[in-house]
């Protein structure tokens, strides 16, 4: 990571496993991540899945440096240009019951039309779940970073992942980059492992991304 240099550094839900939660790694990695650049993250469903101890998670991310982002928008700035930058709590947090019939969708098109505010500035979304990625479509964002889908944990030539939470077999969106209308979404099939402890054909990975200026955007 050093010879990369980022600007920022992103982390998209998951941090740990509900089941075998280890804080002290995870708060290692956030803390070493912080040395190198601003970190912004996001809650999982394994955050939710929690509970009450989430919180002191939430606290320790806070006290290491890490921005926590819960239905937030800030803007980044560099010289001339500003992006708007919006982090999204995993659907699992809502109250009520969105959950149950729309994986949330609705809520996080709500929540997020209000945190954009008609602002037009090049927006980038950090959320949890690539499933909801015509929801974000709608909304306009421009680019959105995701995990969740774990590489489709077991990967095959000419097919791509086997299976992924909320998507089930044969997952449409399980790594990569796609693109619809003018979103472009980005699912990084992670670091870690959940419930199945292997991977096949599916190497862990760290998502860089670089962004370029349009001139002709600028001078507008």
């Amino acid at each position: 990571m050093d010879e990369i240099d980022p600007n920022l550094i992103v982390l998209t839900g998951d941090l740990v496993d509900s089941n075998h939660t280890d804080m002290e790694v995870a708060l290692d990695f956030a803390k070493q991540a912080t040395e190198l650049a601003p970190v912004y993250y996001v809650t999982g469903n394994h955050e939710s899945w929690l509970g009450h101890s989430y919180m002191v998670l939430e606290t320790q991310l806070n006290e290491c440096g890490v921005h926590v982002m819960r239905d937030e928008a800030l803007f980044l700035e560099a010289e001339d240009d500003r992006i708007l930058l919006i982090g999204m709590d995993d659907p699992e947090f809502y109250e009520g019951d969105q959950t149950a019939y729309d994986g949330g969708a609705s809520q996080m098109a709500l929540r997020i039309r209000m945190l954009r505010e008609h602002n037009e500035e090049y927006t980038i979304l950090l959320s949890h779940r690539p499933e909801l990625f015509d929801t974000y479509s709608e909304c306009e964002v421009d680019l959105v970073f995701f995990g969740h889908a774990h590489g489709g944990q077991f990967r095959f030539p000419l097919v791509g992942g086997l299976v992924a939470p909320n998507q089930g077999l044969f997952p449409e969106y399980d790594a990569g980059v796609y693109e619809k209308n003018n979103t472009c979404m980005i699912v990084s099939r992670g670091l870690g492992n959940s419930i199945i402890p292997i991977r096949i054909g599916n190497r862990p990975e760290i998502v860089v991304a670089e962004l370029h200026c349009n001139e002709k955007e600028r001078q507008k």
